[in-house]
């Protein structure tokens, strides 16, 4: 068992440190390499259980802790790791028929989409093709290190590949998933008081939590998931959203 904890922790600190470099899977480090360090503590345990340690008997009930804390973990991550996946799998039917398509932003590069942003406007863009009296929402404002809202980027990256911009409407204020669809909301509300059917696109590992938040502002929740770049995304990712999800069954956002 120490060889697969540390096998493991090598493992996680290694796919921490390629995060580090990389602007948009950066946030990968603040998961891996913690959970590195939790692992070298149970090889650490584990040794001195088994050195003779005066102290030997504390450290085996550590382990046996140890132990136990890791398998609720594994459960609940292959649980979490199982609701986003089957989610993310086929749009939903409903997606052809809604009135308003929210789209959401992810990461920009000076002017030009990221890779996974890049990855859902294209998805937008055949949802859009294929049902013409769809109206899309671009949800996503200005990160601190972003020159400007995601929103125009995603508005210029549609037109350019033939969207009508009386088809696109920029929600700019944006900064997290909750105010993406909050001020998209408003914004139907607004256009459409008799009500309208609505869908949500984004990555294939968000979109159970993206359906999750439209259902609790109290929207129709039909989805349609846009693949991620590579692997590597896609790990990190689907690790994120893990405690991203934990993090709102415990806050409610």
């Amino acid at each position: 068992m120490k060889r697969f904890y540390a096998i493991l922790g090598v493992l996680s600190a290694g796919l921490g440190v390629l995060c580090l470099p990389f602007r948009t899977v950066r946030v990968g480090a603040l998961m891996f390499l913690p959970l590195a360090a939790c692992l070298g503590l149970m090889v650490l345990f584990l040794t001195l259980r088994d050195s003779g340690h005066k102290y030997a008997r504390v450290f085996r009930a550590l382990a046996v802790l140890g132990h136990f804390v890791f398998g609720l973990w594994v459960i609940s991550l292959a649980a979490v790791q199982w609701l986003i996946w089957s989610n993310g799998l086929h749009a939903d039917e409903e997606a052809d028929r809604a009135d308003y398509l929210l789209v959401l932003g992810a990461g920009i590069y000076d002017d030009q989409p990221g890779k996974t942003l890049a990855c859902r406007l294209e998805t937008a863009r055949q949802q859009l093709e294929a049902n013409p009296n769809q109206i899309a929402i671009l949800c996503g404002g200005q990160g601190f290190d972003e020159i400007m809202p995601e929103s125009t980027v995603m508005k210029h990256w549609l037109v350019e590949r033939g969207i009508s911009p009386d088809r696109l409407i920029e929600e700019n204020r944006s900064r997290n998933t909750v105010e993406n669809i909050r001020n998209a909301k408003a914004l139907m509300d607004e256009r459409s008081p008799e009500g309208c059917r609505t869908a949500v696109l984004t990555s294939n590992f968000h979109l159970f939590r993206a359906k999750h938040l439209m259902e609790q502002a109290g929207l129709d929740a039909a989805g349609v998931p846009a693949p991620m770049p590579n692997a590597v995304y896609t790990v990190v990712f689907s690790f994120r959203e893990y405690f991203s999800l934990i993090k709102q069954f415990i806050l409610g956002w």
